[in-house]
């Protein structure tokens, strides 16, 4: 609550003063505020000395408010504030709510209009769809199978046998095994040293490989022996090193000699062996040349 102000501490203490005082504060509120002050009425003197204090209004807290002359209570700046705001809140919601009617009341359905000179077809509903009867089942005549006991795991299959080896025939005492038998090589120098011609029983003729290391030449005996001896004649051109290797199947080579110091001439190798192919596997030249061989003989 506020305290009285300056000039009700000035306020004559006399009952004569005390009324000349409130008729004077009486005519000056009617000159400031014409509109809002009425007319002071006459009334007796004791009203006009003690006048009632009227009640602040419900929605003005106490404190809002401030003695006036006599102790009577009006509001402050601050509830004339909250006033004008609950006025403009209400006012809003007004104009809201009027904009909202408005709206309601003009909108209408959006229609889609065709553009001039475009034919709309009319809608047409779809046909309704048939419901499609649900097959019926039908009874199988082929009767169930019965249930039969499960299986009982087999043991596991026997592996094949080992296939016996091909019995080697004995050393025919002395005859080339390799003449005239099928014979492959890496390469050939040329025709006149094709490879056939160092099994051919001709000292002359003579095999000669493409200028290049390894070379390599395989002769097919026709059949598994047991081989006791392999001579090869070289001639000029021939390995420095070199190997002499035996097979049964023209895969796995099994070598019965081995020389990394080859001299040319003839060399014969005593190994007992076992094979049907027999290789000359060679590694490095001795020359510029290729590998040259007269003769390939097996015993």
């Amino acid at each position: 609550m506020a305290g009285p102000s300056a000039e009700h501490e000035t306020t004559p203490a006399g009952e004569p003063e005390r009324a000349d005082y409130a008729a004077d504060r009486a005519h000056a509120l009617r000159t400031m505020f014409p509109r809002r002050v009425a007319a002071v009425p006459e009334t007796p003197m004791e009203s006009l000395l003690n006048p009632p204090a009227p009640p602040p209004p419900p929605d003005v807290p106490a404190e809002d408010t401030a003695a006036v002359g006599g102790g009577a209570a009006v509001p402050t700046r601050l509830s004339k504030r909250r006033a004008w705001v609950i006025v403009g809140a209400g006012v809003a919601l007004i104009l809201a709510a009027g904009a909202a009617v408005f709206a309601a009341t003009t909108a209408g359905p959006e229609r889609d209009e065709a553009p001039a000179g475009v034919v709309v077809p009319a809608f047409t509903p779809p046909p309704a769809l048939e419901e499609t009867p649900s097959p019926t089942e039908v009874p199988s005549s082929t009767p169930a199978p019965s249930e039969s006991a499960a299986p009982t795991a087999s043991a596991a299959p026997a592996p094949p046998p080992a296939p016996e080896p091909v019995p080697a025939q004995p050393d025919p005492g002395g005859t080339n095994l390799a003449l005239r038998h099928p014979v492959s090589a890496s390469g050939v120098e040329g025709d006149p040293w094709k490879a056939s011609n160092a099994v051919d029983g001709d000292p002359v003729t003579r095999w000669s490989s493409a200028f290049a290391d390894p070379g390599w030449l395989i002769v097919d005996l026709g059949q598994t022996y047991g081989i006791s001896e392999v001579e090869i004649v070289w001639e000029h051109a021939y390995a420095t090193s070199y190997r002499v290797e035996t097979s049964v199947d023209g895969k796995k080579w099994a070598p019965i000699f081995s020389t990394t110091a080859g001299s040319g001439g003839t060399v014969t190798v005593k190994q007992p062996a076992r094979g049907r192919y027999v290789r000359l596997f060679c590694l490095k030249r001795n020359s510029q040349y290729g590998y040259s061989v007269l003769e390939l003989r097996v015993r």
